[in-house]
Order: structure tokens, then C-alpha cells, then sequence
């Protein structure tokens, strides 16, 4: 399969792709018509994130995206807490994704309208609450894994990860980790992933992890 890109800076990037087995074999020429849709007049988005008492949470990356218009925008800022996108077309099936890391939960605006003037957003972020989570590695015949690494990564709170090693005992405990969603994962080869774990408020029984 062969793939054409047409662009132009007026011009929304247009992507063909065509099989040359559906030609037929004789055929050496062929006419392509491309539809060229132009680009509306681009204008500027300026998030704003605080912390639930008002102050700034910068240092970290925001995405906006869109499908339809198969656009990527990507921008950061450092202790400002305001992230501007520069030269964005008005669109109204935008995405906004926040991962902030740093003790907070994860934020997504979907879908996102961006109007011709421009878009100011501000957006307070909800701390991630921490609890505990105990357990055992074991091998499928139920015998204990001492002192076996794998890596905690919280599913609501991006970039919250910590390495967990089981005892001589195959047990391991880890506290003061963001409550919700999680996954383990292995730190090497074979990758190993254990998902569907839950970090709760209050120590509750541990579980077991089957490697």
C-alpha cells in the first residue's frame, strides 16, 4: 500500500493511500483528484491549572488532540501553571489531556470546542488521595517469589510509579501510594503485567500476585 501526503499551509494535510494490486496490471498512468479543504483562521488556547487552593501547578506537558483533523498540539510550562497553544484551528471535537503528576489526578475535557476567538480555561486539579496495598508474589504452583522486583504505576495519577521487591517470604508492602487504579509491571525481560489492581483508603486484605 502506498501512501501520498498533500500539503499546503493554507491547506488541511490530506492523506491518500492506494493498493497498486487493485491497478490493473496493464495500467502505467492514472489521474489522482485530491480535495484540498482550507484551514480556518488559526487563534490560541491558554490553560490554566490550580491546585484546590488556588495556587499554580506548572512543570509538566499538556496535550490537546483531535482525530478529525488529525492534529497533535503539545505544550508545558514551569511554575507558572499556565500552558499556551499557539496556532490552533478552531475545532470542535478537540481533546484536552492532563496528566500532572506530582500527587494529582489525572483530568481529560472531551470533547473540547475551540472557537474561532480563541479559548482561556482554568482548571483546578484534585489532589490524589494516598492509601496501602500488601500482597504476595507467587509462582502458579502457589510457591512464594523472594526478592522479586516489579514497578506499581498508578492508573489515575500519570507518572506515579514506585519499585516493589517481596521479602524472603514473597511479601511485599507499600504505603503511601495514590488511592484507585493500578497495574504492576515488570522492570525487564520477559515483561510481565498484572492489572486490575485497587489501592484503597484503609489496609485491606493483601492480595495476591501470580507471576
Amino acid at each position: 500500500v502506498h501512501t501520498m501526503h498533500f500539503q499546503h499551509k493554507d491547506f488541511r494535510h490530506q492523506v491518500i493511500r492506494f493498493d497498486p494490486a487493485e491497478l490493473d496490471d496493464l495500467t502505467r498512468d492514472f489521474q489522482l483528484d485530491v480535495s484540498m479543504e482550507p484551514l480556518k483562521k488559526l487563534t490560541t488556547v491558554t490553560v490554566s491549572l490550580i491546585d484546590l487552593e488556588g495556587n499554580p501547578v506548572g512543570g509538566k506537558a499538556l496535550n490537546i488532540v483531535t482525530s478529525k483533523m488529525q492534529k497533535l498540539h503539545r505544550t508545558e510550562s514551569y511554575d507558572s501553571g499556565i500552558f499556551l497553544f499557539e496556532e490552533v484551528e478552531p475545532g470542535n471535537d478537540y481533546q484536552l489531556l492532563i496528566r500532572p503528576g506530582s500527587g494529582y489526578k489525572n483530568k481529560d475535557i472531551n470533547p473540547l470546542v475551540v472557537p474561532d476567538e480563541g479559548l482561556n480555561l482554568d482548571i483546578v486539579l484534585e489532589p490524589a488521595e494516598h492509601g496501602e496495598l500488601s500482597g504476595w508474589m507467587i509462582d502458579p504452583g502457589g510457591n512464594p517469589i523472594p526478592g522479586f522486583s516489579l514497578t506499581l504505576h498508578s492508573t489515575i495519577a500519570t507518572g506515579q510509579s514506585v519499585s516493589v521487591t517481596s521479602n524472603q517470604q514473597g511479601f511485599f508492602f507499600v504505603e503511601r501510594f495514590p488511592i484507585g487504579g493500578a497495574m504492576f509491571r515488570s522492570n525487564s525481560y520477559p515483561v510481565l503485567m498484572v492489572q486490575g489492581i485497587r489501592v484503597t483508603p484503609e489496609p485491606e486484605d493483601p492480595v495476591t500476585v501470580v507471576l
